[in-house]
C-alpha cells in the first residue's frame, strides 16, 4: 500500500461506520448491568406472586370441575327420572366448557 492510501483511511465512511458501531456496542454493554438487575428483580417479583397465582388457578379449576360435575349429575338425574318414552336431553345441554 502506498503512503497516500493510509492518509485516506480516516476519511473513509466505512471506517466511521465501524467506529460508530463499536461505540454503540460499548454503550450497550455499559447498560447491561442495570438491565440485568432490573430483570432479576422482575423475576423475583414473579416468583413471589406464584403461590397466589397457583392458588387462584387451583380454586378456579376446582370451581369449574364442581360446576361440570353438578351439571352432569343433574343431567343423569333427569335421565333416570324421565319415562323411557321421552327423548333424552340433547348432547350439548349442560356440556358447556
Amino acid at each position: 500500500m502506498r503512503v497516500t492510501d493510509f492518509t485516506r483511511i480516516p476519511d473513509s465512511k466505512p471506517v466511521y461506520a465501524l467506529i460508530g458501531a463499536n461505540s454503540a456496542m460499548v454503550a450497550r454493554f455499559r447498560e447491561l448491568p442495570a438491565e440485568l438487575t432490573r430483570l432479576q428483580q422482575d423475576v423475583q417479583d414473579q416468583i413471589r406472586e406464584l403461590p397466589g397465582q397457583v392458588s387462584r388457578y387451583a380454586t378456579e379449576i376446582g370451581d369449574k370441575a364442581t360446576l361440570v360435575y353438578t351439571e352432569l349429575a343433574d343431567r343423569g338425574q333427569r335421565l333416570v327420572g324421565s319415562p323411557r318414552s321421552e327423548e333424552p336431553p340433547a348432547a350439548s345441554e349442560g356440556a358447556e366448557s
